[in-house]
């Protein structure tokens, strides 16, 4: 199955471009400009998968997780991921008190802010 563009790298890649150009006409490189910001700062806050290769999460908050099984299954879990200093580290799964080990979880993703009514 072909591997979906990563959304939130597109549109900072695009911030990039636009920042980067030297050309204004008649107020558009301002413009965009305006426009790669809000992007820019919308795509910070909206929750997106992160791959653990690029960081992990803080110790101890609670983040959905990509866990692939030695038979290669996958599962999105909630739970989080904990250091204990010179054992290593793991991630914990919510709810069943599983522990997972570090190199079959993949990504992970910041829960969003709950609902405001």
């Amino acid at each position: 199955m072909a591997e979906l563009p990563n959304i939130h790298d597109t549109a900072m890649r695009i911030a990039e471009e636009v920042l980067s150009t030297e050309v204004e006409v008649n107020g558009i490189k301002t413009t965009l400009c305006k426009l790669a910001n809000v992007i820019g700062q919308i795509m910070v806050d909206i929750p997106h998968w992160i791959p653990c290769s690029e960081r992990m999460p803080k110790d101890n908050t609670l983040v959905l997780y990509v866990w692939r099984s030695e038979n290669g299954n996958v599962s999105v879990l909630h739970g989080w991921h904990y250091s204990i200093r010179g054992l290593g580290s793991a991630w914990h799964q919510s709810g069943v008190g599983i522990e997972r080990p570090d190199d079959e979880v993949t990504h992970w993703m910041p829960l969003p802010e709950p609902p405001k009514e």
